[in-house]
């Protein structure tokens, strides 16, 4: 690592979210000397090995990333949960910060993880502002022996549904480590199966609970998140669809669905959907969650009453 000829590294601390590496402070020209003066003068700090932070500063859960980071140094990047979380992926967070490097570093404290791992391709690596990170397929694949099955598919969805990654790369990931016989090389693959590379994936967890209740349920899978027309007139996007027994399923909550102008305007939406010849079907948070059994029956009960209603 090195400094940059113009400039200050109190600039490119401040980039760094208040701190730096020593090779960096030395490209700027400051000699160890200043460094123990600096410190002895509470100006500046040291965490950790070969890294410091500008008092000044305030600290925070991106400048302990940073720290982390720089103490890393190169061939390293930030994974597993810390990566899901600056990915800002739909994940549980973890106190603790997590390294991956081909590097023989041992931890210097017990906030910090580090994972051994052989060295990183450069596909497997991002660069997310100043943030060295495992890209979101690794993130995932290696999340997977550590999530139970509801999160990963909720991580997958979210994941998918925003764009981030397509389910070609993750299948790529998955090949790539299933050859290396990888802990989650099984779940990884067993929450991919059920998906298809032109199936929208639900935007939530409570569309990702009703998809699972369907398949355990031995019920014809829906599509979801599919927009419906009037000739050239947008009418709505139901939460899922069963076109076959033209059936709209909402998977809806409380929270959002609780109001008398929410339920005003779902009452406009399902009209419209009815003089386009769709049944709808509305499917609580609450009731998913309490009795998911009388929720699959009601479900059956509406497909079965829409292959009545056609013979």
């Amino acid at each position: 690592m090195s400094g940059i000829a113009n400039g200050s590294l109190e600039r490119e601390a401040h980039r760094q979210f208040g701190a730096f590496h020593i090779t960096q402070a030395a490209g700027y020209g400051w000699t160890k000397s200043r460094l123990y003066r600096e410190r002895r003068a509470g100006r500046i700090a040291s965490p950790l090995p070969g890294v410091c932070t500008f008092t000044a500063s305030p600290s925070s859960r991106l400048q302990d990333f940073m720290v982390a980071q720089l103490w890393a140094e190169d061939a390293s990047a930030l994974g597993k949960w810390s990566a899901a979380e600056l990915h800002e992926l739909d994940t549980p967070r973890s106190r603790r910060i997590h390294v991956v490097t081909s590097r023989d570093l041992r931890s210097p404290c017990r906030s910090i993880r580090v994972h051994r791992r052989p060295p990183l391709p450069p596909s497997h690596v991002v660069e997310r502002g100043v943030f060295r990170l495992t890209s979101i397929p690794r993130t995932l694949f290696e999340l997977a022996w550590e999530l139970t099955d509801e999160r990963l598919d909720a991580a997958i969805d979210d994941a998918l549904s925003r764009d981030l990654v397509t389910l070609g790369h993750l299948w790529g990931m998955w090949i790539e480590f299933h050859a290396c016989g990888r802990n989650g090389s099984v779940r990884f693959r067993v929450c991919l199966d059920h998906r298809t590379p032109t199936a929208r994936p639900p935007s939530n967890r409570n569309e990702r609970r009703f998809l699972d209740l369907v398949r355990r349920a031995h019920l014809p899978v829906p599509l979801c998140q599919v927009p419906l027309y009037d000739g050239a007139i947008f009418v709505a996007r139901p939460d899922f669809l069963f076109p076959a027994h033209r059936l709209a399923v909402e998977a809806q909550s409380r929270r959002f669905h609780g109001t008398v102008a929410q339920r005003i305007a779902d009452d406009a939406r399902a009209a419209r959907l009815d003089a386009l010849g769709w049944r709808i079907l509305r499917v609580w948070w609450e009731e998913m969650e309490q009795d998911p059994l009388a929720v699959a029956r009601r479900v059956k009960a509406s497909l079965d009453a829409g292959a009545t209603s056609r013979t």
